[in-house]
């Protein structure tokens, strides 16, 4: 399994779709709120309930390790 697999497949972005797995991907952008500290980022091949992207608040547990590695993924530029 990828790290982007890891990452779609195992973060609780979502009640409705967490556990849900991709086709092999990359991350496509991210974007950050100050305001709530929130992140959103898109991916190149999402599922289609989310081609809109996907969240994570910085009130879930585990935000910081699953933001750093959606950070690495986008830095390493891999699938």
């Amino acid at each position: 399994m990828s790290l982007i697999e890891f990452l779609i497949a195992f973060l609780p972005l979502t009640q409705l779709f967490a556990g849900t797995i991709t086709p092999v991907t990359t991350v496509s952008s991210i974007w950050s709120y100050s305001s709530t500290g929130d992140v959103t980022f898109k991916v190149a091949n999402p599922i289609p309930e989310c081609i809109d992207g996907y969240w994570i608040s910085k009130t879930d547990v585990g935000f910081q390790v699953n933001f750093s590695m959606i950070l690495a993924a986008s830095a390493a530029k891999s699938s």
